[in-house]
Protein backbone atom coordinates (compact mmCIF):
# COMPACT_ATOMS: atom_id res chain seq x y z
CA UNK A 1 0.00 0.00 0.00
CA UNK A 2 0.95 3.57 0.50
CA UNK A 3 2.54 3.07 3.69
CA UNK A 4 5.26 0.63 1.73
CA UNK A 5 2.88 -2.40 3.78
CA UNK A 6 2.58 -5.50 1.72
CA UNK A 7 -0.77 -5.95 0.44
CA UNK A 8 -1.95 -9.79 0.94
CA UNK A 9 -4.58 -11.46 -1.78
CA UNK A 10 -4.46 -8.67 -4.21
CA UNK A 11 -6.02 -9.67 -7.52
CA UNK A 12 -3.03 -8.56 -10.33
CA UNK A 13 -5.41 -8.37 -14.18
CA UNK A 14 -2.74 -8.45 -17.11
CA UNK A 15 -4.88 -8.14 -19.98
CA UNK A 16 -4.12 -7.73 -23.92
CA UNK A 17 -5.06 -4.79 -25.71
CA UNK A 18 -6.44 -5.03 -29.55
CA UNK A 19 -3.14 -3.68 -31.54
CA UNK A 20 -4.06 -3.83 -35.39
CA UNK A 21 -3.75 -7.82 -35.29
CA UNK A 22 -5.92 -10.67 -35.81
CA UNK A 23 -7.54 -10.46 -32.29
CA UNK A 24 -10.24 -7.84 -31.44
CA UNK A 25 -10.66 -9.92 -27.96
CA UNK A 26 -8.85 -9.56 -25.21
CA UNK A 27 -6.60 -12.26 -23.12
CA UNK A 28 -6.75 -12.25 -19.46
CA UNK A 29 -4.47 -13.76 -16.93
CA UNK A 30 -4.50 -13.06 -13.28
CA UNK A 31 -2.66 -13.85 -10.04
CA UNK A 32 -3.12 -12.96 -6.52
CA UNK A 33 -0.45 -11.51 -4.33
CA UNK A 34 0.74 -13.71 -1.88
CA UNK A 35 1.50 -12.37 1.94
CA UNK A 36 4.60 -10.95 1.04
CA UNK A 37 2.60 -8.90 -1.70
CA UNK A 38 4.88 -10.35 -4.59
CA UNK A 39 2.21 -12.18 -7.65
CA UNK A 40 3.97 -13.76 -10.83
CA UNK A 41 2.19 -14.56 -13.83
CA UNK A 42 3.85 -17.00 -16.03
CA UNK A 43 2.88 -17.81 -20.20
CA UNK A 44 5.13 -18.08 -23.17
CA UNK A 45 4.91 -14.79 -25.43
CA UNK A 46 6.04 -16.07 -27.95
CA UNK A 47 2.77 -18.05 -28.56
CA UNK A 48 0.48 -15.11 -28.70
CA UNK A 49 -0.19 -12.92 -32.01
CA UNK A 50 0.25 -10.20 -29.99
CA UNK A 51 2.45 -8.41 -27.30
CA UNK A 52 1.22 -5.66 -25.90
CA UNK A 53 -0.91 -5.75 -22.40
CA UNK A 54 -2.37 -3.39 -19.70
CA UNK A 55 -1.46 -4.19 -15.91
CA UNK A 56 -3.83 -3.21 -12.71
CA UNK A 57 -4.28 -4.41 -9.36
CA UNK A 58 -7.44 -4.29 -6.94
CA UNK A 59 -8.52 -5.48 -3.65
CA UNK A 60 -11.31 -4.54 -1.79
CA UNK A 61 -11.30 -1.64 0.24
CA UNK A 62 -8.54 0.13 -1.82
CA UNK A 63 -8.66 2.19 -5.36
CA UNK A 64 -7.76 0.15 -8.38
CA UNK A 65 -4.49 0.95 -10.18
CA UNK A 66 -3.55 0.44 -13.60
CA UNK A 67 0.21 0.59 -14.54
CA UNK A 68 2.21 2.88 -14.10
CA UNK A 69 0.47 4.38 -11.20
CA UNK A 70 -2.34 5.16 -13.45
CA UNK A 71 -6.83 5.82 -12.46
CA UNK A 72 -8.03 4.14 -15.35
CA UNK A 73 -7.80 1.57 -18.27
CA UNK A 74 -7.79 4.47 -20.98
CA UNK A 75 -4.48 6.22 -19.17
CA UNK A 76 -2.48 2.67 -18.26
CA UNK A 77 1.09 2.95 -19.52
CA UNK A 78 1.44 -0.23 -21.65
CA UNK A 79 3.48 -3.60 -21.11
CA UNK A 80 5.48 -4.82 -24.18
CA UNK A 81 7.04 -8.32 -24.27
CA UNK A 82 9.60 -8.98 -26.13
CA UNK A 83 10.32 -12.55 -25.88
CA UNK A 84 9.48 -14.95 -22.91
CA UNK A 85 11.21 -11.81 -20.21
CA UNK A 86 9.64 -8.42 -19.68
CA UNK A 87 13.17 -7.77 -18.20
CA UNK A 88 11.79 -5.26 -15.66
CA UNK A 89 9.28 -5.80 -12.18
CA UNK A 90 5.59 -3.91 -12.69
CA UNK A 91 4.49 -2.77 -9.48
CA UNK A 92 1.85 -1.12 -7.65
CA UNK A 93 1.11 1.11 -4.74
CA UNK A 94 -2.87 1.11 -3.76
CA UNK A 95 -3.93 3.04 -1.75
CA UNK A 96 -7.10 3.01 0.50
CA UNK A 97 -11.05 3.53 -0.91
CA UNK A 98 -12.62 2.50 -3.43
CA UNK A 99 -12.68 1.08 -6.71
CA UNK A 100 -14.75 3.96 -8.40
CA UNK A 101 -18.44 3.76 -7.10
CA UNK A 102 -19.44 3.93 -3.33
CA UNK A 103 -21.53 0.18 -4.05
CA UNK A 104 -20.52 -3.57 -3.28
CA UNK A 105 -22.09 -7.11 -4.41
CA UNK A 106 -21.34 -9.75 -1.42
CA UNK A 107 -22.30 -13.27 -1.35
CA UNK A 108 -21.44 -16.88 -0.40
CA UNK A 109 -20.31 -19.66 -2.88
CA UNK A 110 -21.67 -23.26 -2.03
CA UNK A 111 -21.49 -26.61 -4.06
CA UNK A 112 -23.55 -29.86 -3.51
CA UNK A 113 -24.93 -30.60 -0.24
CA UNK A 114 -24.56 -27.04 0.89
CA UNK A 115 -20.26 -27.64 0.73
CA UNK A 116 -18.83 -24.29 0.74
CA UNK A 117 -16.63 -23.10 -2.67
CA UNK A 118 -13.26 -21.31 -1.38
CA UNK A 119 -11.10 -20.01 -4.65
CA UNK A 120 -14.13 -19.71 -6.89
CA UNK A 121 -13.46 -16.97 -9.56
CA UNK A 122 -16.02 -14.30 -9.63
CA UNK A 123 -16.30 -11.86 -12.48
CA UNK A 124 -18.47 -8.50 -12.02
CA UNK A 125 -19.75 -7.51 -16.01
CA UNK A 126 -20.98 -3.48 -15.80
CA UNK A 127 -23.69 -3.79 -18.29
CA UNK A 128 -23.29 0.23 -18.76
CA UNK A 129 -19.67 0.11 -18.90
CA UNK A 130 -18.38 -3.19 -19.65
CA UNK A 131 -15.90 -2.58 -17.09
CA UNK A 132 -14.99 -6.14 -15.78
CA UNK A 133 -13.78 -6.79 -12.07
CA UNK A 134 -12.68 -10.13 -10.52
CA UNK A 135 -12.31 -11.76 -7.49
CA UNK A 136 -12.44 -14.93 -5.90
CA UNK A 137 -14.38 -16.71 -2.82
CA UNK A 138 -12.35 -17.02 0.85
CA UNK A 139 -12.26 -19.90 2.64
CA UNK A 140 -15.64 -19.67 4.21
CA UNK A 141 -17.18 -19.41 0.41
CA UNK A 142 -17.44 -15.69 0.57
CA UNK A 143 -17.07 -12.63 -2.13
CA UNK A 144 -16.45 -9.76 -2.38
CA UNK A 145 -16.76 -6.75 -5.00
CA UNK A 146 -16.16 -3.24 -3.96
CA UNK A 147 -16.23 0.00 -5.16
CA UNK A 148 -19.24 -0.68 -8.16
CA UNK A 149 -21.05 1.95 -9.79
CA UNK A 150 -24.41 2.49 -9.46
CA UNK A 151 -25.57 0.17 -12.37
CA UNK A 152 -26.72 -3.05 -12.96
CA UNK A 153 -23.71 -6.10 -12.92
CA UNK A 154 -24.35 -9.23 -14.55
CA UNK A 155 -22.29 -12.15 -12.26
CA UNK A 156 -20.55 -14.85 -13.64
CA UNK A 157 -19.03 -17.75 -11.37
CA UNK A 158 -16.83 -20.38 -11.97
CA UNK A 159 -15.10 -23.64 -9.62
CA UNK A 160 -12.99 -26.30 -10.04
CA UNK A 161 -15.09 -29.57 -10.51
CA UNK A 162 -18.61 -27.72 -10.78
CA UNK A 163 -20.59 -25.99 -13.55
CA UNK A 164 -20.08 -22.69 -14.16
CA UNK A 165 -23.12 -20.23 -14.11
CA UNK A 166 -24.07 -17.00 -14.59
CA UNK A 167 -26.54 -15.04 -11.51
CA UNK A 168 -29.00 -16.57 -10.84
CA UNK A 169 -28.70 -20.11 -12.43
CA UNK A 170 -28.07 -19.60 -15.51
CA UNK A 171 -25.91 -20.84 -18.64
CA UNK A 172 -25.98 -17.93 -20.95
CA UNK A 173 -25.84 -14.44 -20.05
CA UNK A 174 -29.33 -13.31 -21.27
CA UNK A 175 -31.23 -15.42 -18.93
CA UNK A 176 -29.34 -13.75 -16.45
CA UNK A 177 -30.44 -11.92 -13.38
CA UNK A 178 -28.82 -8.69 -13.23
CA UNK A 179 -27.99 -7.70 -10.01
CA UNK A 180 -28.23 -3.60 -9.39
CA UNK A 181 -25.37 -2.40 -7.50
CA UNK A 182 -27.07 0.41 -5.20
CA UNK A 183 -25.13 0.49 -1.88
CA UNK A 184 -24.17 -2.62 0.29
CA UNK A 185 -26.06 -5.43 -1.82
CA UNK A 186 -25.41 -8.69 0.84
CA UNK A 187 -26.18 -12.59 0.31
CA UNK A 188 -26.25 -12.40 -4.04
CA UNK A 189 -25.48 -16.04 -2.99
CA UNK A 190 -24.70 -19.14 -5.59
CA UNK A 191 -25.13 -22.63 -5.28
CA UNK A 192 -22.66 -24.36 -7.98
CA UNK A 193 -23.85 -27.86 -9.28
CA UNK A 194 -21.02 -30.86 -8.83
CA UNK A 195 -19.64 -32.00 -12.44
CA UNK A 196 -19.57 -35.75 -12.09
CA UNK A 197 -16.65 -37.67 -13.07
CA UNK A 198 -17.12 -38.90 -16.47
CA UNK A 199 -14.81 -41.55 -18.08
CA UNK A 200 -16.68 -41.54 -21.46
CA UNK A 201 -14.02 -41.57 -24.57
CA UNK A 202 -16.05 -38.72 -26.38
CA UNK A 203 -14.47 -35.25 -26.89
CA UNK A 204 -16.04 -32.36 -28.55
CA UNK A 205 -13.56 -29.45 -29.53
CA UNK A 206 -13.60 -26.46 -31.85
CA UNK A 207 -13.25 -22.61 -32.42
CA UNK A 208 -15.44 -19.67 -31.08
CA UNK A 209 -15.37 -16.75 -33.32
CA UNK A 210 -16.99 -13.12 -34.42
CA UNK A 211 -18.57 -11.98 -37.50
CA UNK A 212 -15.05 -10.97 -38.74
CA UNK A 213 -13.85 -14.22 -38.23
CA UNK A 214 -11.32 -13.54 -35.37
CA UNK A 215 -11.12 -15.50 -32.29
CA UNK A 216 -13.21 -15.08 -28.99
CA UNK A 217 -11.99 -15.55 -25.78
CA UNK A 218 -13.46 -16.62 -22.22
CA UNK A 219 -16.50 -18.04 -24.15
CA UNK A 220 -18.38 -20.32 -21.73
CA UNK A 221 -19.04 -23.48 -23.53
CA UNK A 222 -21.49 -25.72 -22.05
CA UNK A 223 -22.49 -29.51 -22.99
CA UNK A 224 -26.21 -30.67 -21.90
CA UNK A 225 -27.58 -34.25 -22.34
CA UNK A 226 -30.76 -33.78 -23.74
CA UNK A 227 -33.12 -36.43 -22.23
CA UNK A 228 -31.62 -35.52 -18.51
CA UNK A 229 -30.96 -32.01 -18.84
CA UNK A 230 -27.47 -32.58 -16.77
CA UNK A 231 -24.40 -30.80 -18.11
CA UNK A 232 -22.16 -32.69 -18.62
CA UNK A 233 -18.59 -30.92 -19.23
CA UNK A 234 -17.45 -27.31 -20.13
CA UNK A 235 -14.51 -24.80 -21.06
CA UNK A 236 -14.09 -21.77 -21.42
CA UNK A 237 -12.33 -20.80 -24.64
CA UNK A 238 -8.78 -19.72 -24.83
CA UNK A 239 -7.33 -16.68 -26.68
CA UNK A 240 -7.18 -18.13 -29.98
CA UNK A 241 -11.18 -19.08 -29.48
CA UNK A 242 -10.24 -22.90 -29.05
CA UNK A 243 -12.18 -24.68 -26.48
CA UNK A 244 -11.92 -28.82 -25.87
CA UNK A 245 -14.62 -30.49 -23.50
CA UNK A 246 -13.28 -34.39 -22.98
CA UNK A 247 -15.39 -37.09 -21.24
CA UNK A 248 -18.46 -36.93 -23.86
CA UNK A 249 -20.61 -39.83 -23.73
CA UNK A 250 -22.66 -40.93 -26.22
CA UNK A 251 -26.40 -39.14 -27.24
CA UNK A 252 -28.08 -36.56 -28.05
CA UNK A 253 -26.27 -32.81 -27.28
CA UNK A 254 -26.48 -29.16 -26.99
CA UNK A 255 -23.60 -27.59 -27.17
CA UNK A 256 -24.36 -23.79 -25.68
CA UNK A 257 -21.86 -20.91 -25.91
CA UNK A 258 -22.44 -17.87 -24.30
CA UNK A 259 -20.54 -14.48 -23.88
CA UNK A 260 -21.79 -11.01 -22.51
CA UNK A 261 -22.20 -8.60 -25.13
CA UNK A 262 -22.44 -11.27 -28.15
CA UNK A 263 -25.69 -12.95 -28.74
CA UNK A 264 -25.08 -16.78 -27.41
CA UNK A 265 -26.11 -19.86 -29.76
CA UNK A 266 -26.68 -23.53 -29.42
CA UNK A 267 -26.42 -26.85 -31.49
CA UNK A 268 -27.98 -29.56 -31.22
CA UNK A 269 -25.50 -32.48 -31.76
CA UNK A 270 -25.46 -36.71 -31.85
CA UNK A 271 -22.70 -38.23 -30.40
CA UNK A 272 -21.84 -41.40 -32.52
CA UNK A 273 -18.30 -42.81 -31.28
CA UNK A 274 -19.08 -46.51 -32.28
CA UNK A 275 -19.67 -44.87 -36.10
CA UNK A 276 -18.00 -41.22 -36.06
CA UNK A 277 -15.27 -41.28 -33.98
CA UNK A 278 -14.06 -40.42 -30.33
CA UNK A 279 -14.12 -36.32 -31.28
CA UNK A 280 -16.68 -34.04 -32.95
CA UNK A 281 -15.94 -30.44 -34.32
CA UNK A 282 -18.58 -27.67 -33.39
CA UNK A 283 -17.92 -24.36 -34.34
CA UNK A 284 -19.60 -21.34 -33.39
CA UNK A 285 -20.12 -17.38 -35.16
CA UNK A 286 -21.18 -15.32 -32.71
CA UNK A 287 -22.67 -12.18 -33.58
CA UNK A 288 -22.80 -8.70 -31.77
CA UNK A 289 -25.73 -8.72 -29.26
CA UNK A 290 -28.45 -6.41 -30.73
CA UNK A 291 -27.44 -2.90 -31.11
CA UNK A 292 -30.24 -1.73 -28.14
CA UNK A 293 -30.05 -3.98 -25.29
CA UNK A 294 -33.23 -5.11 -23.88
CA UNK A 295 -34.50 -2.15 -21.91
CA UNK A 296 -34.07 -3.12 -17.54
CA UNK A 297 -36.69 -3.80 -15.21
CA UNK A 298 -37.82 -0.79 -13.68
CA UNK A 299 -35.91 -1.35 -10.75
CA UNK A 300 -32.49 -1.77 -13.13
CA UNK A 301 -33.05 1.48 -14.72
CA UNK A 302 -30.12 3.72 -14.82
CA UNK A 303 -30.60 6.79 -12.11
CA UNK A 304 -29.41 9.30 -14.59
CA UNK A 305 -27.65 9.98 -18.00
CA UNK A 306 -24.48 7.31 -18.30
CA UNK A 307 -21.88 7.24 -20.61
CA UNK A 308 -19.46 4.85 -20.46
CA UNK A 309 -15.76 4.16 -21.93
CA UNK A 310 -15.79 2.64 -24.99
CA UNK A 311 -13.90 -0.84 -24.61
CA UNK A 312 -11.56 -1.57 -25.70
CA UNK A 313 -9.72 1.46 -25.68
CA UNK A 314 -7.05 1.29 -27.70
CA UNK A 315 -9.16 -0.23 -30.41
CA UNK A 316 -8.78 -1.45 -33.92
CA UNK A 317 -11.38 -2.38 -35.81
CA UNK A 318 -13.88 -1.98 -33.66
CA UNK A 319 -14.99 -0.78 -30.31
CA UNK A 320 -17.93 -0.76 -28.19
CA UNK A 321 -20.03 2.42 -26.50
CA UNK A 322 -23.05 1.63 -23.91
CA UNK A 323 -24.75 4.05 -22.44
CA UNK A 324 -28.09 4.45 -20.03
CA UNK A 325 -30.91 6.28 -20.57
CA UNK A 326 -33.17 6.93 -16.87
CA UNK A 327 -36.11 8.28 -19.31
CA UNK A 328 -37.73 7.71 -22.51
CA UNK A 329 -35.85 10.89 -24.55
CA UNK A 330 -34.45 11.84 -27.61
CA UNK A 331 -30.69 10.63 -28.38
CA UNK A 332 -28.01 11.12 -30.52
CA UNK A 333 -24.49 9.35 -30.26
CA UNK A 334 -22.03 11.11 -32.25
CA UNK A 335 -18.19 10.78 -33.22
CA UNK A 336 -15.74 13.50 -34.04
CA UNK A 337 -12.53 13.82 -34.41
CA UNK A 338 -9.99 16.24 -32.89
CA UNK A 339 -11.14 18.98 -34.21
CA UNK A 340 -14.80 18.59 -33.45
CA UNK A 341 -15.70 17.92 -37.29
CA UNK A 342 -18.55 15.09 -37.29
CA UNK A 343 -16.90 11.95 -38.55
CA UNK A 344 -19.85 9.54 -37.78
CA UNK A 345 -23.71 9.38 -36.26
CA UNK A 346 -24.17 5.99 -34.57
CA UNK A 347 -27.63 6.63 -33.23
CA UNK A 348 -30.24 9.79 -33.76
CA UNK A 349 -33.75 8.36 -32.76
CA UNK A 350 -35.86 8.71 -29.45
CA UNK A 351 -35.39 5.78 -27.20
CA UNK A 352 -36.70 4.31 -24.23
CA UNK A 353 -35.36 3.86 -20.71
CA UNK A 354 -32.98 1.41 -20.68
CA UNK A 355 -29.70 0.15 -21.23
CA UNK A 356 -27.91 0.53 -24.64
CA UNK A 357 -24.43 -0.57 -26.72
CA UNK A 358 -23.80 0.27 -29.90
CA UNK A 359 -20.56 -1.19 -31.82
CA UNK A 360 -18.49 1.85 -33.86
CA UNK A 361 -16.28 -0.16 -36.95
CA UNK A 362 -14.46 2.80 -37.23
CA UNK A 363 -15.60 4.18 -40.51
CA UNK A 364 -16.61 7.59 -41.45
CA UNK A 365 -20.21 8.58 -42.46
CA UNK A 366 -19.32 7.56 -45.82
CA UNK A 367 -18.22 4.54 -44.83
CA UNK A 368 -14.35 5.13 -45.45
CA UNK A 369 -12.13 3.74 -42.93
CA UNK A 370 -10.86 6.90 -40.82
CA UNK A 371 -6.89 7.57 -39.70
CA UNK A 372 -5.45 6.49 -36.96
CA UNK A 373 -5.56 8.80 -33.56
CA UNK A 374 -7.63 10.68 -30.98
CA UNK A 375 -11.55 10.75 -31.61
CA UNK A 376 -14.43 12.29 -29.14
CA UNK A 377 -17.70 10.55 -28.94
CA UNK A 378 -20.68 12.30 -27.66
CA UNK A 379 -23.61 11.30 -25.95
CA UNK A 380 -26.63 14.23 -26.73
CA UNK A 381 -30.00 13.77 -24.97
CA UNK A 382 -32.31 16.40 -24.13
CA UNK A 383 -31.62 16.32 -20.43
CA UNK A 384 -27.83 16.92 -21.31
CA UNK A 385 -24.64 15.93 -22.79
CA UNK A 386 -21.53 13.78 -21.95
CA UNK A 387 -18.25 13.41 -23.95
CA UNK A 388 -15.62 11.02 -23.40
CA UNK A 389 -12.36 10.64 -25.65
CA UNK A 390 -11.31 7.45 -27.18
CA UNK A 391 -8.31 6.20 -29.38
CA UNK A 392 -7.69 4.45 -32.54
Amino acid sequence: DNSSNPLDGALVTLQSVDNGGIWSDSLVFTALTGPDGYYSINFTAGLLPFNLFVASAQKPGYQIEFWNEKPTFNLADPIIFFGDSLGYDVNFTLSPGNTGGNNSISGQLTGDNGTVLSGAFVVSSNLLTGELLFTFSDSSGHYYLGGLMNAPHVLLYAADGHVPEFYDDALVWEDATPVLANGNVLDIDASLTGLGNNNAPGMIAGTISNDAGQGLSGVLVTIRDVSSGQVIGYDFSDGQGGYQIVGVHDGDLTVQASKISYISEAQNVQMNTASGGNMMMVNFDLSNSPLGLEPAAEALLPSQLELGQNYPNPFNPETRIRFGLPQAQQVRLMIYNILGQTVNTLVDENLPAGSYEYTWNGRDARGQQVASGIYLYSLETGSGKIVRKMLL
